[in-house]
């Protein structure tokens, strides 16, 4: 037979193979959602139940067996681990583990537990996936969509913390739509947002240091590249009100965007436009954030309309 008519897949592959499916069974995204930003979670399922419930099931199990076969390759297998390795060594095929097997395994091997609310999502997710595969179901559809997106964080711990994986960002053979669906389930779409974060924090901390070891040099310059705006009669310089001070010593163009040049304050604002005016205000640009006189202006129309 010809090499590449062979199909090959690792444990991992697999697993992460039947998560994504479940995903793109259970979601689907607003057709304005641009893949490569930040969208909003959506906040239940909205496709297919039993085949999505079937495919993560299967998936979170596939990706046990991978953690045990990481700390010892017979451990995915049924029975003595002698008895295992004497007939891998006969050619044999063997039947792998189920659920509760790989859960006992991974606590003695590995030393992997899962708390009790962790181990009660999971008894609810196969309660529903035995359910959808062997009998009807009758199930609250509000309770099932809370299992499925605790279920999903679940998961994505478990890819963090044992498996050092982050499904967000590992390639996978999936098209951007599927993964764009794993970055708006509530947890992923929350761990990346405190993940970006962190990383503006420590880059504000970083300007914050810098600008304070040349504090009057940056200043001066800033100073010069000051102007009058002619047309409209207003003074533009590089800074705005800090919120922590109440000074307008917040600078808010170039270099050291966000640092307050405030001697007695030296904190650090994340910066953005306005969504209504363009104008440079405080907050994140992942959210939507309006200055204060676009805010002023709103209230004074909605006082007006009273």
């Amino acid at each position: 037979m010809a090499e590449d008519n062979i199909l090959e897949l690792s444990l991992l592959e697999n697993g992460l193979d039947f998560i994504i499916r479940g995903l793109d069974e259970l979601y689907e995204l607003d057709d304005d959602m641009e893949y490569e930003q930040y969208i909003y979670p959506i906040s239940k399922p909205q496709k297919d139940y039993k085949y999505g419930v079937l495919h993560l099931f299967s998936g979170f199990l596939l990706l046990l067996k991978e953690r045990l076969s990481q700390h010892l390759p017979e451990l995915i297998f049924a029975g003595k681990i002698e008895d295992i390795k004497k007939q891998l060594n006969n050619g044999r095929e063997l039947n792998t583990v189920n659920l509760d097997e790989a859960l006992d395994r991974l606590q003695i091997g590995p030393k992997v537990s899962f708390s009790e609310s962790d181990t009660e999502v999971i008894r609810k997710i196969q309660k529903y996936r035995n359910r959808f595969e062997h009998y009807k179901i009758d199930v609250n559809q509000f309770e099932l969509n809370k299992v499925i997106i605790d279920f999903i964080d679940l998961i994505d711990r478990f890819l963090i913390h044992e498996l050092k994986i982050d499904i967000t960002s590992t390639p996978l053979n999936t098209n951007p739509e599927i993964r764009a669906k794993v970055r708006s389930i509530e947890s992923v779409y929350k761990r990346i947002n405190d993940k970006r974060l962190r990383e503006l924090v420590a880059l504000g901390e970083e300007k914050v240091k810098k600008f304070q070891s040349d504090r009057e040099s940056i200043l001066r310059k800033l100073d010069e590249e000051a102007y009058l705006d002619e047309i409209n009669q207003v003074y533009i310089d590089d800074f705005t009100m800090c919120p922590n001070c109440c000074k307008d010593t917040l600078i808010i163009y170039g270099e050291f965007a966000g640092v307050c040049s405030n001697e007695e304050c030296n904190s650090y604002n994340i910066l953005k436009n306005c969504d209504k005016c363009g104008k440079v205000t405080t907050g994140y640009e992942w959210e939507e954030k309006w200055c204060d006189d676009c805010d002023e202006e709103m209230r004074r129309v909605i006082d007006r309309d009273d």
